[in-house]
C-alpha cells in the first residue's frame, strides 16, 4: 500500500517539475530577446517574475507542512531537504534570467560588439541546455548526469572568461563607450549565476542518492 508520504512527495516533485519549465522558458526567452532586441518580451519577462516567486513560496509551505505532519526521517527527510535546496536555487535562477531581461532593455547593439553578443548567444544557449538536462537528472533521480556538472562548469567558466576578455578589450579600445559596454558584461555574469544554481541542483540530486554533500563547481572564474 503508498504511503501518504509518498504520495506527499510525489506531489512535491510534480510541483518542482512545473517550476523548473517556468524558469527554463524564461531562462530561454530572456537570451532569445537579448540577442535580438526584443524588448516587448523582455518586459514581460519582469512583469511575471512574481510567477515564479509564487510557485517557490508554495512549494516550500507545502514541504515544510509535510516535515511538521509527517515527521519523516531517513531517505524521506533527503527527499524534502533535496526539493527545499533545489527550489531555492530556481528561484535565483529565475531571479538571474530576469536580470538578463533587464539588461537587454539598455543593451547597445553598436556593430563592433556583434562578435561578443554572438558569444553571449552561444552561453545562453549552454545555460538554459544545462538548466533542462539537470531538471530532467532531477526527474529521473540521475545522479551519475549530476556527477558531471564539474566538467560542464569548466566549459561555463571557459565561455564566460571569453565574454569578460572581449568587453574588456572592447573597452579599452572604445573607452568612450564603457557604459555602453557594461551591460554585456552584465548579461555574461548572470548567465554564469544560473549555470551556478543548475550545478547546485546537481549537487543535491547526488544529495538525495547518496546523502553527501559535494561540490561540483570548481575553484575557478573569470580571470582579470
Amino acid at each position: 500500500m503508498e504511503r501518504l508520504i509518498d504520495q506527499q512527495l510525489a506531489q512535491l516533485d510534480a510541483q518542482f517539475t512545473e517550476m523548473g519549465v517556468l524558469v527554463a522558458k524564461t531562462i530561454d526567452a530572456a537570451g532569445k530577446a537579448m540577442v535580438v532586441g526584443d524588448q516587448r518580451t523582455a518586459k514581460e519577462i519582469v512583469a511575471h517574475d512574481h510567477q515564479i516567486n509564487d510557485r517557490e513560496m508554495k512549494l516550500e509551505q507545502d514541504a515544510f507542512e509535510i516535515i511538521a505532519l509527517q515527521q519523516p526521517v531517513t531517505s524521506d527527510l533527503r527527499e524534502v531537504v533535496t526539493i527545499l535546496k533545489a527550489v531555492s536555487d530556481l528561484e535565483h535562477a529565475g531571479d538571474h534570467a530576469r536580470d538578463i531581461a533587464l539588461a537587454s532593455l539598455n543593451l547597445q547593439r553598436e556593430a563592433h560588439l556583434k562578435p561578443v553578443l554572438i558569444l553571449i548567444e552561444q552561453f545562453s544557449k549552454f545555460t538554459e541546455k544545462l538548466m533542462r538536462d539537470m531538471l530532467m537528472a532531477y526527474v529521473k533521480k540521475d545522479w551519475h548526469f549530476a556527477q558531471t556538472g564539474s566538467q560542464l562548469a569548466i566549459e561555463a567558466n571557459e565561455q564566460h572568461v571569453e565574454i569578460y576578455q572581449k568587453c574588456v578589450l572592447a573597452m579599452k579600445q572604445n573607452s568612450e563607450q564603457v557604459e555602453q559596454i557594461l551591460p554585456y558584461v552584465a548579461v555574461a555574469n548572470s548567465l554564469e549565476q544560473i549555470v551556478e544554481c543548475a550545478l547546485n541542483i546537481g549537487e543535491w540530486i547526488i544529495y538525495r542518492r547518496t546523502g553527501e554533500i559535494v561540490e561540483l563547481k570548481p575553484t575557478i572564474g573569470v580571470q582579470i
